[in-house]
């Protein structure tokens, strides 16, 4: 709702509405992009887990990109790796081509080389992932 007021209330581009979530924080994206995903262009969520439906997130087409550490001490890759393949299997069943899903769904898993040396995975990830060119340059290309 909050979105949608202030998309109203300003000069908003519909196509530049990003949005990004961190362990918590990515519980929420997940809950919201199962929603809502038509009111965003990108969803980026680090070191989280998907709550959310996945149904209208494909339906919607929005790009993904789920990053996180190897071995996070909250979240589990596996997870990470199941919801991936069910969007990708929902991709499919609308005809989506490979290059296409490899578009709109990203699954980035960091080894523990990423995180300098802490033995805190998810605790460290936080200003690591938020200032990685590559991660938010991806949310930023979108």
């Amino acid at each position: 709702a909050l979105v949608e007021c202030l998309m109203r209330a300003f000069a908003v581009d519909p196509r530049r509405v990003l949005l990004e979530g961190y362990s918590g924080g990515g519980e929420t994206l997940s809950l919201v992009m199962g929603t809502k995903p038509e009111l965003y262009s990108a969803a980026l969520m680090c070191a989280s887990q998907w709550n959310g439906d996945p149904v209208p997130l494909a339906a919607a087409r929005v790009p993904i990109r789920i990053s996180l550490g190897d071995a996070d001490e909250f979240y589990s890759v596996e997870a990470a790796r199941r919801f991936t393949e069910e969007l990708r299997l929902l991709y499919r069943a609308q005809g989506l081509s490979e290059r296409e899903i490899d578009r709109l769904v990203v699954l980035d898993v960091k080894d523990a080389s990423y995180f300098q040396g802490s033995d805190e995975q998810h605790g460290s990830g936080s200003s690591l992932m938020a200032n990685d060119s590559r991660i938010m340059g991806w949310l930023f290309r979108q």
